[in-house]
Parts: structure tokens; sequence; C-alpha cells
């Protein structure tokens, strides 16, 4: 069969399985729901990447199907399928730390036995070999944070391998792998490679961790075969950023297993507001750049890879250092932002006490406290201190209905009729009284008024806020539609 038409039937193939997968994740609550404007917007699957373990599954049974032999590549299948498999268990449910770690070093083990390389007179460099590559996978992992970099980054490492794997007089795999491997990046990168909030699904580890292993398998070959190690360039960008943020872990004392969001690749995408596609392209383009012109530029000698490698490296490092410089402030203030936000997530009798006091000094006898995090919430949660006499203009809201709770203190509630423009129906609200809190349809002309000095009251309404644009105004002995 035509390679090509091999390819094109495994990519209609592997459409098909992310649509099935979508299905499954359904069912099973395997989501996230992104909101705009106080609506949901967009259905987000986790562990989408699964379709990277599902592309070399299919891959090998092809390879059955067409006489072609693969049992060289058998180990290989069986880890991928264990390293991949705990990690889409962990979709579902919580897997010991001891046993996930297990069996990524039995996965790593059967990874080497498919590169033939499992000497126990070199036990030693099979121990360095088996942490490094652990690290790497586990670096991988961390960098999946935002929409479209592991697709993206995964697709800067393997595009050179395989282009490198023709270009040598002897490949060091089967075309056919890296191949599907790319069909698979870019099946999944269709649904994930899309700005922030829009992605249809995530990677989850399942997806970062198999695709780690595939590309690691991929370069563990081509270092055998060239005996060049610094084939593993083609890892640079993450291994610098995953390398220096352990070591800044390291110096600011934290653990490095705990979670973060010191990379730099969250600090562009969370502190700087960079678009995620943007962030991804970047890294992306970065990796691809310096694989490229190691294999058509550099000149292909041990000397000339190393003294390569070593400038881009030490570039690399410059560039992240001062990056972290300039912004890494940002990630403190952050944490600082985060740390006030705790102190401040209780709602106490001491705040009801300042907020009346408040109150009672405003002309309007009403002081309000924001209970966003920040302006940007696609919602409206404020306490509200309202002391008798407080004039509340009787309003309404077109677009979204209005919870309110009385905390403390007692106020009624009135509501208008907009034909007659009167009163037609009051209620009384209290935290010990028959009513404690009231939900008020969208588009309900009310006011509110304090019966008791020290009430305070939560309002909860859809959306951000907007000013009142309508109310009705007692004028003449009668109520008129009047607009601010």
């Amino acid at each position: 069969m035509n390679t090509w038409v091999l390819y094109i039937i495994i990519a209609i193939v592997l459409v098909v399985a992310e649509l099935v997968y979508f299905r499954v994740a359904d069912k099973y609550n395997l989501v996230e729901k992104q909101k705009e404007n106080g609506h949901i917007s967009t259905t987000t699957r986790r562990g989408g990447g699964v379709i990277f373990l599902l592309s070399i599954v299919i891959w090998g049974l092809m390879m059955l199907l067409l006489g072609n032999e693969i049992l060289d590549y058998i180990p290989f299948l069986c880890g991928l399928l264990l390293v991949a498999g705990i990690s889409f268990v962990e979709e579902f449910r919580s897997v010991p730390e001891s046993v996930r770690v297990a069996i990524h070093f039995v996965a790593m083990g059967l990874m080497f036995l498919g590169m033939g390389i499992v000497y126990w007179n070199l036990w030693w460099k099979l121990l360095i070999a088996l942490i490094l590559f652990v690290g790497v996978m586990n670096v991988v992992n961390a960098m999946d944070g935002i929409n479209g970099i592991t697709a993206g980054y995964s697709f800067a490492v393997l595009l050179p391998l395989f282009l490198l794997n023709n270009q040598l007089d002897e490949p060091f795999m089967l075309d056919s792998l890296l191949g599907v491997s790319i069909l698979g990046v870019v099946v999944f990168g269709f649904y994930n490679f899309r700005p922030g909030g829009k992605a249809k699904a995530f990677a989850g580890s399942v997806g970062s961790v198999g695709i780690a292993f595939i590309m690691l398998f991929a370069l563990g070959k081509l270092v055998i075969k060239t005996g060049d190690v610094t084939w593993l360039a083609f890892l640079l960008v993450y291994g610098v950023d995953g390398c220096l943020t352990i070591i800044h872990q390291i110096i600011k004392r934290k653990g490095i297993g705990r979670a973060h969001r010191k990379h730099a690749y969250q600090l562009m995408a969370n502190e700087l507001e960079m678009n995620h596609v943007v962030v991804s392209v970047i890294y992306m383009t970065i990796q691809l750049i310096i694989s490229l012109v190691m294999i058509y530029l550099i000149p292909d000698t041990l000397e000339a890879h190393w003294t390569y490698v070593i400038v881009v490296a030490l570039v690399l490092s410059v560039a992240y250092i001062l990056f972290m410089k300039k912004y890494y402030y940002l990630y403190e203030v952050y944490l600082l932002r985060q740390k006030q936000n705790t102190s401040e997530m209780k709602i106490t009798k001491a705040l009801f006490n300042r907020l009346t006091e408040q109150a009672q000094s405003s002309p309007r006898l009403r002081a309000s406290y924001d209970l966003r995090n920040t302006a940007r919430d696609q919602s409206q949660r404020m306490l509200n201190a309202i002391e008798p006499g407080s004039v509340v203009p009787i309003h309404r809201h077109q677009k979204t209905s209005e919870t309110v709770v009385c905390l403390r203190g007692r106020l009624v509630e009135e509501f208008y009729d907009e034909l007659d423009q009167r009163c037609v129906e009051t209620i009384e609200l209290s935290p010990n009284g028959p009513v404690v809190a009231l939900n008020i349809p969208a588009g309900q002309w009310h006011t509110v008024h304090a019966l008791e000095s020290g009430t305070v009251i939560m309002e909860v309404k859809d959306g951000r806020y907007e000013a009142i644009k309508q109310k009705l105004v007692y004028t003449n002995g009668h109520y008129e539609l009047m607009k601010n």
C-alpha cells in the first residue's frame, strides 16, 4: 500500500477515534466548562491526548495487517501502553505516587529493551539513562499547561526527527511510526491549538506523558544509531525552561514536586496575559529553528554539534534569566494577592461592623464590599450595608436575575408593576425570619429599604457590572419611567 494512502486512512481513523473519545469524556464527566459572559460557551474534554497512544496502536495494527515486521517495536508498544495507561486511569481516580513511579520505570525499561541497550554489565549507564528519561518525561508533563503548547512543541520535535530519518543513509527507525505520530499530534492540535477558553480538548497526563514517551524513544534510537548525544537538542527549549525552573525552585527553597506556575510560558500566559496560541507558537518556532539549523546548517561532526548545542543552551539560559529578572515579580504579586484573597475569604461580623460604620458616614447611607477576585470576573458578588433612610431607586435588571440574602438586620423588598407603576408586593427579609433570601427575576422592578440599623445583605447577579439604566421615579403623585 502506498505510504500516503496509509497516512490518509490512519488520519481519518484518528479523527473518528477522537470524536468517539469526546463522547466517552462527556458520558463520564471528564470535562471542564468554560464560561463567557456568565454562560457556558465551550466544553473542553480532559485526556484528549489519548489520541497519541491510539495513533501508535493503530499504526501497529496496520503494520500487522500489511504483513510488516514490527517485532522489535513490541517492547516499546508495551511500555507506551503502561505509561499512558496509568495516566489515563488517573483521569478517573487517584493513583498512589509509588505505583505511578514504579510503572514509569518499568515502561522505561521496556523502552530500553526495544532500543537494544539492556546490558547488565553497563547497569550504571542504564540507571543514569533511566533517571534522565523519567525526568524528561515529567518535564514535558509539567510543561503542559496552556492550549496548544503540547501539540505545537511535539510537532516541533517530531517533524525534524522525521526529516532527519529520511536524510540519513540508514534510518534510525521506521519512517511510518514517526509519520503516524505527527498525524496524531496534528489531529489533536486541531481540537486543542486554539485561543484560551476555546479548546475542545486538553492533552491531560495521558497525552503529555504518552507523547513524551514516543519522542524519547525516537531520540534514543537516533542517539544510539549515530552515537551522538547532542541530538537531545531537539528538546532544548523545554530542557532549559524545565531545568532552570527546578533550580529556581531549589533556590527559593520550594519543593520541586510542588505545583507552581513559574515556568516562563506560564508567566507569559498568566501574568503578561498573552494569548495561549501565541505563547505556544513562540515555543514551537524557537525549537523548530534550533532543530532545523542543527540538521541543515551545522556541520555533521561532534565538535560542531557540541559547540552549537552549548552556545544555544547559553543563549536560551540568558534569555530565560533576563525574562525572569524582568517579570518574575508579577508572579510574586500574584502569590501575594492569593494570600490576601485567602485572608479575605471569611465573611465575619467584624466585616459587617466595618461596612455599617462606612454606611452610617456615607451621604447615601450605604456601603458595598466587592467579593470578586478580579474585575474580569463574569459575575457580580457583593456585600451591601444599608441603613434606614437610604434611598435605592426603583430599578430592574433586564438581562439577569438577582439573588438577595439578608445576612444581618432586617429589610423589606418592594416589587413594582411596570404598567400600573405601583407597588404590588412587599417581602420582609431577616436572618431569623421566615424569609432569609429572595431570587428576583430578570426584568422585575424592585427596591429595598432597611428596617434596622446594621442591616447587611449579599447580592449576586450574572454578568459584569452595569449601571442602572432605567428607574421609576415618584413625581406629582405617581411613578414615571426615567432613563439615567
